[in-house]
């Protein structure tokens, strides 16, 4: 398996998004340096979402990313250094796939802005593989709650 240090390799990345409603893929993209993939984020003001990205080291999927002793973590802010809108609730399932959640609470509360996901290492090397866009469109049902 492949592990994330610097220089860092060029990575394929096969998101996936699921919510209540069902399951939906997107396709491949890759992450390399210097800097992260783009992937960009429409919710629906109010609905929980859940997103996965598996890593690979191949764009033929074979070996793995290995994500041992890495920790996850995505935040969306309206622009850089503002107050977090979300933080998203994020783990990784061994050996190569990053989960990525949001309540429905936390929806509620999400405006449009900038998301970006950090991978940090048990030395504390932090690297951003994934970045974009949060579009927020409001919902009806339940849109007069606080």
């Amino acid at each position: 398996m492949t592990r994330l240090r610097p220089p860092v390799p060029t990575v394929a990345i096969e998101p996936n998004q699921s919510s209540f409603a069902g399951y939906m893929a997107a396709e491949p993209f890759a992450a390399s340096a210097p800097g992260p993939a783009q992937f960009d984020i429409a919710l629906y003001r109010g609905d929980s979402r859940a997103w996965q990205f598996i890593l690979w080291a191949d764009a033929n999927k074979t070996q793995p990313v290995d994500l041992t002793g890495y920790q996850v973590a995505a935040e969306m802010r309206v622009a850089s250094g503002a107050i977090p809108a979300i933080i998203f609730t994020t783990s990784i399932t061994m050996p190569n796939t990053i989960n990525m959640n949001l309540h429905s609470v936390d929806s509620g509360n999400a405006k449009n802005g900038f998301w970006d996901l950090e991978l940090t290492d048990a030395t504390a090397h932090v690297v951003t593989i994934l970045r974009g866009t949060i579009t927020v469109t409001d919902d009806i049902t339940n849109s007069d709650r606080p």
